[in-house]
């Protein structure tokens, strides 16, 4: 029996570790609410002082750089063209109008850019900061830890680039 006894109270232990464990990182991921991150593909936010700047790598450099901002509806309401860029990250930035020369509209839109290296045009993700609006692990199987940000969107807490600037 103390065989089986010394397993139960190991077995128990170890439940208990796990759990702590867990609430240490929903505690730490809670700190997290209000503040800034870099999330990759997240929304891009206009208010009426403000516009979420994005960026992109570029490890091998640019001849030139697409940036297209798209509305929530899918919309492309802006076509920026940058020159060369050099290798490491691009800061991408929209100042708030549109292609028809007007304010876009408050709300959530969205960047996606193409780059030119060489002739040969790739994709990139873009990063952009979101404000952590709430953390869960609720509805995931091994407890990831997921993190409501601006926009709607959740996104794993793994996936974010950085916290603040």
């Amino acid at each position: 029996f103390s065989q089986l006894e010394a397993s139960v109270a190991m077995k128990t232990s170890m439940e208990s570790l796990v759990s702590s464990m867990s609430n240490d990182r929903m505690l730490g991921a809670a700190s997290l609410i209000g503040k800034s991150v870099s999330i990759p593909d997240g929304p891009v936010t206009v208010t009426d002082t403000t516009v979420s700047q994005g960026t992109i790598n570029v490890p091998t450099g640019a001849d030139g750089i697409r940036v297209q901002v798209f509305n929530d509806q899918g919309q492309l309401v802006r076509t920026q063209i940058m020159g060369a860029q050099p290798v490491g990250d691009v800061t991408l930035e929209w100042d708030g109008i549109t292609d028809a020369g007007a304010a876009a509209p408050n709300g959530i839109y969205r960047y996606v850019a193409s780059v030119n290296r060489a002739g040969n045009i790739t994709t990139p993700t873009v990063n952009t900061l979101a404000t952590v609006r709430s953390v869960t692990s609720a509805g995931t199987v091994d407890g990831t830890l997921m993190l409501g940000v601006d926009g709607g969107k959740s996104i794993s807490l793994a996936n974010v680039k950085r916290v603040g600037y």
